[in-house]
């Protein structure tokens, strides 16, 4: 109970002392647009980003003292690479106002000029913008009126912004935020992920380096205790690891200071997962493959580069795979729909005669005529030439939990399992292929081929399905294609069903996974194929339109639901 009002004070408080018009509020996201379109056209080169509370001065409302806030705010701020405002301004009642506001800043940081103070600065480019931008006068005075009404703007000439009240039709001019690093420099480190305020600009400083000091030595008595907002020269040792602690010590820090590396990292330890020794592993299929793998500096395939083996189950990995009840009756139910669909009669269109007319058809002879007009349509029931092969990704990254009761890879079992039970009823050639990689060695998965019948054999090797290593999804769909390929078929289907992104050892998860997974892609249409990839990974709406197009993947985003939408999804494609 006391935790529960002790919540609802704090948000009571929290939003009382925020102060403003939340109903006329309006976000930094829905004009970013025009705001850089006028940053632009007023001649700035800087981009927009989102603004880092800084600290402020003047008088605290009584609920901000009770709160314990007021004493830092999110300023427009200016530098000579970035525009950084604020990600929401509520100020007035007005949605209109508030809007302008924004589109103010943008105009201002045209005329501004960092040489100079803070105040003279915009004082001058006040001045300057309305002149060059009559149209934002009558707005810009009311925005300005509203900071005459806590102080004199010209009385601040010569202070610091951090003596006085915010004036938010200023901007707040700052030192180039980014440190310049050398050529033979780490890359940063990548942002954690689910954190907003990773993304937000924030200003830095080059310190000169220090006098070295050995790791885990205590300071001299000396010396003077020093927090974490100060520069403290030490080695550390590399880790490829985010730290989280980090990242809250400098949303505490208004200026971080930065400081190069002395020499560079001779080597990294990087944890590697060693594959089983033959007698634990799965069972090698034929005398393995070679597959080529993009090269994004030169633009073109390297030949041979991924070594690829096919691998099954043995025999005795483990006891018949029994479904349980409602994953059978669902099957069933998949099962029936798309016999249902396959038997349904079609309209065959083009034809000389038949039941109707084929108005598209008709236009096309009437636009060209030639020979004998086929311009009917009737229902027919076809004969369906069709092929596909399922990818499934295997990777360690199954082996995380979907739900409360089930692993990744259980999820992706009874998906496999309900594709192949629908698909076994309704006549056409499918197979069933699992990878994952270590490196440049592919290890490929057959669980059912296109010449097998869907029998126990098939689904015990489902049952010894297990999560493997990582995902080099470009020789996959490349060893897909090549056997898909092959398939004498008119229409065939390549489906990859994934829960992640590229991803290996050897910087794959990078520029390098990216592209290459996208040239297999490319290769895979050239070849007659329709790749599609489904996904049950969070960023896949990030990672996955700029690999198989727009139109070319789909994100379930309940991963119980996948056995479900794989097969409507592959009714659809078929359709």
């Amino acid at each position: 109970m006391e935790e529960w009002v002790g919540a609802h004070w704090d948000r009571w408080v929290t939003q009382r002392a925020a102060g403003g018009f939340p109903a006329a509020a309006v976000q930094l996201a829905d004009v970013m647009r025009p705001v850089q379109l006028l940053l632009h056209a007023a001649g700035a080169t800087q981009r927009v980003a989102v603004a880092a509370p800084v600290a402020v001065g003047g008088p605290r409302s009584f609920w901000q003292r009770v709160a314990g806030a007021g004493r830092r705010l999110p300023l427009p701020q200016l530098d000579a690479e970035v525009l950084a405002l604020p990600a929401r301004v509520a100020l007035f009642d007005d949605a209109a106002l508030n809007r302008s506001l924004y589109l103010w800043w943008a105009a201002l940081a045209g005329g501004f000029d960092l040489r100079q103070a803070w105040a003279a600065g915009n004082l001058q480019a006040m001045a300057l913008t309305m002149e060059r931008f009559p149209g934002l006068a009558p707005r810009a005075r009311r925005l300005i009126a509203a900071d005459l009404e806590r102080q004199d703007l010209h009385a601040l000439q010569g202070a610091s912004p951090r003596e006085h009240a915010p004036v938010w039709s200023w901007l707040l001019p700052v030192a180039t935020a980014a440190v310049r690093a050398g050529s033979d420099a780490a890359p940063s480190a990548p942002r954690p992920p689910g954190r907003a305020t990773a993304a937000q600009r924030r200003r830095a400083r080059e310190q000169a380096q220090g006098e070295a000091r050995a790791p885990l030595l205590l300071a001299p008595k000396g010396e003077s205790l020093k927090t974490f907002a100060d520069a403290f020269h030490i080695d550390r040792g590399q880790d490829d690891e985010p730290d989280d602690d980090a990242a809250v010590a400098a949303e505490e820090i208004e200026t971080l200071s930065l400081q190069r590396a002395e020499g560079s990292v001779a080597a990294r330890v990087r944890f590697d997962l060693d594959l089983p020794s033959a007698a634990a592993d799965d069972l090698p299929v034929g005398p393995g493959e070679r597959f080529p793998e993009w090269d994004p500096r030169r633009q073109c395939l390297q030949p041979g580069r991924v070594a690829a083996q096919t691998y099954r189950a043995r025999p005795d990995a483990g006891l018949p795979w029994v479904p349980p009840p409602a994953l059978r009756a669902q099957a069933a139910r998949i099962r029936r729909r798309l016999e249902v669909q396959r038997a349904a009669p079609r309209w065959q269109r083009g034809l000389p005669d038949g039941e109707d007319l084929d108005l598209d058809a008709l236009v096309r002879h009437r636009g060209q005529p030639s020979g004998k007009a086929a311009v009917y349509q009737r229902r027919e029931r076809s004969t369906h030439e069709l092929a596909t092969l399922l990818l499934a990704d295997l990777s360690l990254s199954t082996d995380a939990h979907a739900n409360d009761t089930q692993r990744v890879i259980d999820v992706i079992r009874d998906a496999l399992y309900v594709f192949g039970e629908a698909l076994a009823g309704s006549g056409d050639a499918f197979s069933v292929l699992g990878f994952s990689s270590v490196r440049r060695q592919l290890r490929l998965h057959e669980l059912k081929g296109f010449d097998e019948r869907w029998n126990d054999g098939t689904r015990q090797r489902l049952a010894a399905l297990k999560p493997g290593y990582y995902t080099r999804m470009g020789a996959a769909l490349r060893a897909a294609t090549r056997r898909l390929s092959e398939r004498p078929e008119r229409q065939r289907l390549l489906l990859l069903l994934t829960d992640g992104k590229p991803h290996d050892l050897d910087g794959y998860d990078g520029r390098l996974g990216q592209e290459d997974t996208k040239q297999a892609v490319l290769a895979a249409r050239r070849a007659g194929l329709l790749p599609f990839a489904i996904s049950i990974d969070e960023q896949a709406p990030e990672v996955l339109p700029q690999l198989f197009g727009s139109k070319g993947w789909a994100w379930v985003r309940r991963p119980e639901d996948l056995p479900q939408r794989l097969a409507g999804l592959y009714a659809q494609l078929t359709a």
